[in-house]
């Protein structure tokens, strides 16, 4: 009830006296008395107030407490003992009705709510109160037994009993959830050896309580414990899994792994606990001594149970794990476990990644009935059918999971013949169901109907192949025929190949079913039928043109022979312009000086010359490829005349260039030698003027060594040969 309310009880002194406790312990039997969320907003002594008259008035709880007596720091501890104990845990001779029953079930909760939390009391006496109220549940259980057997046996059943029998039901399964709550708690409070035992088996019973509750999901109830599924991928139109489905593979895993946690391997620590209880009871000491023997029987009690109800709970855990795959492969269903109870209606369902689906959607292929299909639909199809079959291998898990299902049904039948009743409650009937559902949904006649729709699918996407290349095939030898004719170029005779090709579309077209393009066959014939007619018209065309395109090619090729002849003839006469001309002007004429300067502006003209032979001797030979190019074979005479004869010069100029060049370089050397020397005489004849006329200056008796003085200041120096 704590828990439930969030409400912090640790004794029966300060933790009751803002009210809040009080208050939720009548909202726990009447929800109907008690707003909890006003609570907060008013003082402790209102509160309080509050939840003594509601109790006084509508629960008929004497008023033993006033507010002032709660409402102190330190209230009497066995004053609110008093007022909760006796009062909030009714005696069966209250119970008449389903609705006294409810109310008395939510009492007795919240008195062992209050148990469970007092601090500093005694293992044997909280365990004697503990006894007490096992035996007030098992009171309860029976006289709902009662209420149930008198509402199937009255003539008029009515839905409102029925609901309220839901809800007993419902409180009384709360009430004993609380009391194994307690009892796991006197089992922490075990010492010695003993409390080894205790807390193990508090720790197998919890397990199997999980295991017994959450292994499969009840198809009759209308909620789902802690479970939503969330739906990856499935094709079933429905909104859940099917009736008695297990959890989420997660959810299974885990608790099979808690499992090996709690038992070890080969059962190896119940093995070792039932060891040491019998060790502790032979063999008492200061603390075993202090446990009440009651105490010590019922661990000795629960432990044989918890060993014995062991291979049930596993075997129908292995056999949830396998029906999980199983549906997990089938229908591609993903279930995340949560904190909520939801409604499994409430589970929408929107691709397609089960294998049911993906066999449903691939026969609707193949029967020729999907309104999408084409070659890549197809492809995708195959390629899924290949990760299927073989990367994923699905057939395989899901004949794995059917043998694991069987194995552990067999398993479950050998322990019901030893005691049935120490397997979960419906084991046999909802693992048997499960085996054959799964044995109908898929068998061997399964594997070859996929194994038939592979093949299948691989014929037709051959069909496919074929189709398409064949339409592509067709429509580029139409398309270039009629490219070819709107440019009034004349197709190649391959007409009849085209005639055959499109009679065998027609065919793979017609075993394409609907999804087949007649369209585009139909297409096909009347575009021969006009390419045909349109290839006859073009005959004379064609020839007309191709006459006109081969005089138009000649007169070209003329024109560009006649440029570069032009260019080449140019080039000629700058070179007989340069050569002949200066002959006649030496003949003719008064000669020129043969200077220096002068041969290097020949030199200069020369140069710019030769800069063009290369060009001339390229511009030749394009020439004479093009004369002796098809267009014009043969040649015009007139063209031909003039190549040759500027054959004949090149052959001439050439060599001829190259010889004056190097004469006029060695004649521009020699003259500038000769020049060198020129000017070294003329040097050499002002300095004998100017000796003379120092000679003949001087007439003093010194003269002679003035003489030998101008000798050696003017000294003839010859030039260089």
């Amino acid at each position: 009830m704590t828990r439930k309310y969030e409400v912090q009880v640790n004794d029966f002194g300060p933790s009751w006296r803002d009210g809040i406790a009080f208050s939720a312990m009548v909202h726990n039997i009447d929800s109907r008395l008690v707003k909890m969320d006003e609570l907060k907003q008013r003082s402790h002594r209102e509160n309080l107030e509050y939840a003594f008259s509601q109790a006084e008035t509508h629960l008929g709880i004497p008023r033993l407490l006033d507010p002032e007596d709660v409402d102190v720091d330190r209230p009497d501890e066995k004053s609110i003992m008093t007022y909760d104990a006796p009062d909030f845990t009714p005696s069966m001779e209250e119970v008449k009705s389903v609705a006294e029953l409810i109310a008395a079930v939510r009492k007795t909760e919240a008195a062992v709510s209050v148990e469970i939390n007092r601090k500093n009391v005694s293992l044997d006496e909280q365990y004697q109160k503990y006894l007490q109220n096992v035996d007030t549940v098992q009171s309860y259980i029976k006289w709902l037994q009662k209420l149930e057997a008198d509402w199937e046996q009255a003539s008029t059943n009515n839905s409102k009993s029925t609901s309220d029998l839901e809800i007993a039901s419902e409180a009384l399964n709360s009430l004993r959830d609380t009391l194994d709550t307690w009892r796991w708690k006197l089992d922490s409070m075990v010492p010695g050896e003993l409390g080894k035992v205790a807390r193990w088996i508090c720790q197998a019973e919890q397990w199997l309580k999980v295991t017994a509750r959450s292994w499969y999901q009840s198809g009759t109830a209308s909620k789902r414990i802690a479970v939503v599924g969330q739906r990856d991928e499935s094709w079933r139109p429905s909104s859940a899994d099917p009736p008695n489905s297990p959890p989420s593979l997660q959810k299974v895993e885990q608790l099979i792994e808690e499992e090996k946690e709690v038992f070890g391997p080969n059962n190896s620590n119940a093995t070792k606990m039932r060891d040491l209880l019998s060790s502790s009871r032979s063999h008492s000491d200061s603390q075993s001594d202090t446990v009440p023997k009651n105490l010590m029987e019922q661990l000795g009690k629960r432990l044989a149970d918890v060993i014995g109800r062991e291979p049930g709970c596993t075997a129908v855990m292995d056999a949830a794990r396998a029906r999980r795959k199983f549906l997990d492969l089938l229908y591609a269903q993903k279930i995340q476990e949560t904190e909520k109870s939801v409604n499994i209606r409430s589970r929408r369902k929107t691709s397609t990644a089960g294998l049911e689906e993906r066999l449903a959607q691939w026969n609707l292929t193949v029967d020729g009935l999907h309104t999408e299909e084409n070659k890549d639909l197809i492809e995708q199809m195959l390629i899924d059918y290949e990760s299927c079959t073989q990367i994923e291998n699905i057939p395989e898990q899901l004949d794995q999971a059917k043998t694991d299902l069987n194995r552990q049904y067999g398993l479950l039948e050998q322990l019901a013949r030893l005691d049935e009743s120490r397997l979960p409650k419906n084991a046999l009937r909802v693992v048997g169901s499960w085996k054959r559902e799964c044995e109908q949904k898929w068998n061997a006649n399964k594997l070859k109907q996929l194994d038939a729709t592979g093949l299948a699918l691989k014929k037709r996407l051959d069909i496919w192949n074929k189709f398409n290349m064949l339409s592509d095939k067709i429509e580029r030898a139409l398309g270039q025929a009629e490219r070819l004719i709107l440019s009034q170029v004349q197709p190649p005779e391959d007409r009849e190949d085209l005639n055959e090709w499109v009679k065998e579309a027609q065919t793979l077209a017609t075993q394409l079913g609907a999804s087949g393009d007649h369209n585009q066959i139909q297409s096909f014939r009347k575009r021969l039928a006009h390419l045909n007619e349109q290839i006859e018209e073009l005959k004379n065309v064609e020839v007309k043109r191709m006459e006109k395109a081969r005089r138009d090619e000649r007169a070209q090729a003329e024109r560009e022979l006649g440029q570069y002849l032009d260019k080449i003839e140019e080039w000629t006469s700058k070179v007989e312009g340069f050569l002949i001309p200066s002959d006649k002007r030496r003949t003719k004429e008064a000669p020129t000086k043969c200077t220096s300067e002068h041969l290097d502006e020949l030199l200069d003209r020369l140069n710019e010359i030769m800069s063009g032979q290369t060009k001339a001797q390229e511009h030749l030979q394009t020439a004479v490829r093009i004369a002796n190019s098809p267009p014009l074979q043969p040649p015009e005479g007139e063209s031909q005349t003039r190549l040759n004869k500027l054959e004949s010069q090149m052959e001439h100029l050439c060599p001829t260039l190259s010889s004056q060049m190097a004469n006029l370089k060695d004649l521009l050397e020699k003259t500038r030698h000769i020049e060198a020397g020129l000017e070294q005489i003329e040097r050499a004849e002002k300095q004998a003027e100017l000796w003379h006329g120092k000679l003949s200056s001087s007439a003093a008796p010194e003269g002679a060594a003035n003489n030998s003085r101008i000798f050696s200041e003017v000294s003839f120096k010859p030039c260089a040969s």
